[in-house]
């Protein structure tokens, strides 16, 4: 069974590390099988939160979308889209070409 730990979280105040809690919870007799820690070797410095400005047709295609995508004050990023769910004003997750995810 995989846990959050922001569920345990609610139930108990948690300062240790989920490393520690996972040896602590074993040692207690509750065998934990690994530890996964969703984005913890994210690039940070290549993943945004950025606005969405403007959504256009692409000239060259019926499905997809030109998005002008705001990441800082003066950095606007073009990019196309196939998200048929997009809304000018939204915020979204923004990964830079040679971004590494999981």
């Amino acid at each position: 069974m995989k846990i959050p730990i922001s569920w345990i979280k609610k139930y108990i105040d948690l300062s240790m590390t989920p490393t520690e809690l996972a040896h602590h919870l074993t040692m207690v007799g509750i065998e934990v099988a690994e530890v996964n820690e969703i984005g913890a070797n994210w690039e940070k410095s290549s993943l945004f939160v950025g606005e969405i400005k403007s959504i256009e047709p692409h000239p060259n295609a019926d499905r997809l979308k030109l998005v002008s995508v705001l990441l800082t004050e003066s950095n606007i990023e073009k990019v196309v889209c196939g998200a048929p769910n997009i809304q000018v004003g939204q915020k979204i997750i923004f990964a830079t070409e040679g971004a590494i995810l999981f």
